[in-house]
């Protein structure tokens, strides 16, 4: 072998030991948890739309090529909010022994976009919007009763103009607020009564004159225009008397009902002290009838207590050689509801739960789910009252997400609909369903990638 030969097989030689010597250096200064492929990483949002401040639930699994497990691992959290540039870690998610992760955020107070990463695997993003918050309040208090103007376009001094104030959340001058009211009969359906817009603090005031006797249910609607999601207040009840005859008032100490409940019906007659009152009412198509006499006092004031309808009850007041107008009484029926759990996989079934009375064994009882926008609802299960006025709606959510439900029982003329309040069920990821259905799914995507 010449020399020159033997020269260059030593410096072959050499270099290849340098090359594994710094292969097993970079070997032993990478992370212990490094993979040698890349992992498949699944992510979805509990709720694609929460309220403003609230947080978010990220929740998904994880599946690494075969042998090489991912339980125990740390996934990292990443975040982007509208207005802020790129993407930020916002903190961590253990992989349980199911290969499941999740993760709740901070308060979401902008549109925002998450991804979870395992080294150099990482999932798609998921997206999340904010919806704002909007309060109601009113001066005369929900469930006064209004009397009206003694003249159409006037307001008396308790008469039947309401003032709403309340604020929106997140704080904006100039967000449009409108003032709905329900259109009669219910059914979820509402026409525009008012405008404001808010100040710098976002606080709004709108006043309304009411004109017509009867029931009336109000809310407010929130606007912020753009990408942002319309926003609606908690409704607000009042009853409209019709105008009073002034030598024989009447009035009711609440202008709704649940069953059972009792009310006061007061009022005065002017100038006839110590002088016999007739209660009478009326149900159904039925004519009034007398139900109580009384006296009234030295100043001319009356009062019926204890009064219990059984149903929507009309009432007037008869003496001192006149009556007064007529007092409408909504009953509706006491509805209970509980649920088997506040969150749940999707496919897996829950149980809503309750008691209605009064109630007609057979009467349909529905479970309700607000739309999108959460202003209105559909009806997505129900199931028939029992024995003991009880029912149980058993109802499986399909689809991930977070879903705002509520009870709902229609009436006829004798008693009024009634809704439970509303709750929000967690429907979380079916994960280990997921990776039971899917194996060979992940473990093409893992081996592809």
């Amino acid at each position: 072998m010449s020399a020159a030969l033997t020269r260059q097989l030593t410096a072959a030689l050499a270099l290849t030991a340098a090359i594994a010597a710094g292969a097993q250096d970079a070997a032993a200064r990478a992370p212990s948890g490094e993979r040698v492929g890349l992992c498949t990483i699944t992510a979805e949002v509990a709720s694609g739309v929460v309220a403003y401040g609230e947080p978010a639930t990220i929740a998904g699994a994880v599946a690494c090529p075969e042998g090489e497990a991912a339980a125990g691992l740390q996934l990292t959290v990443h975040q982007h909010s509208a207005g802020s540039p790129g993407f930020s870690v916002v903190g961590t998610a253990s992989i349980d022994a199911s290969n499941a992760y999740s993760f709740t955020s901070g308060a979401i107070d902008s549109p925002s976009a998450f991804y979870v990463s395992l080294e150099r695997s990482r999932s798609p993003r998921v997206r999340v919007r904010a919806t704002p918050r909007i309060s109601i309040a009113s001066s005369p208090a929900a469930g006064a009763l209004l009397s009206l103007s003694s003249h159409r376009g006037q307001s008396a001094p308790t008469g039947s103009r309401v003032t709403f104030s309340g604020a929106v959340s997140p704080a904006s001058a100039g967000a449009l607020v409108t003032l709905q009211r329900e259109v009669p009969g219910g059914g979820e359906r509402w026409r525009p009564i008012g405008l404001a817009q808010t100040d710098a603090e976002g606080a709004y005031t709108i006043a309304r004159t009411f004109h017509a006797p009867g029931e009336v249910v109000v809310r407010a609607v929130v606007h912020f225009g753009g990408r942002t999601l319309a926003a609606g207040s908690l409704p607000l009840t009042y009853t409209l008397l019709r105008r009073q005859n002034p030598r024989l008032t009447i009035d009711a100490s609440a202008g709704a009902l649940a069953f059972g409940q009792a009310v006061t019906i007061s009022g005065t007659a002017p100038g006839a002290p110590n002088a016999p009152v007739t209660l009478l009412a009326r149900t159904g198509g039925r004519g009034f009838a007398p139900l109580a006499v009384t006296t009234t006092d030295s100043t001319g004031a009356y009062s019926f207590a204890g009064q219990v309808p059984l149903q929507i009850t009309a009432y007037r007041v008869s003496g001192a050689g006149t009556r007064s107008v007529t007092v409408r009484e909504a009953v509706h029926p006491v509805l209970s509801e509980a649920v088997s759990s506040a969150s749940a996989p999707a496919g897996s079934p829950l149980a809503f739960s309750g008691t209605l009375t009064p109630a007609h064994e057979g009467e349909l009882v529905l479970l309700e789910r607000a739309n999108p926008s959460g202003l209105s609802f559909h009806v997505v299960d129900s199931a028939r009252v029992g024995a003991g006025s009880t029912y149980s709606i058993t109802h499986t959510f399909l689809y991930p997400g977070s879903a705002r439900v509520r009870i709902a029982v229609r009436r006829d003329s004798e008693l009024q609909s009634v809704v439970t309040e509303s709750r929000v069920i967690q429907v979380t990821p079916p994960l280990r369903s997921r990776a039971a259905a899917f194996p060979e799914a992940l473990a093409a995507q893992a081996s592809s990638s």
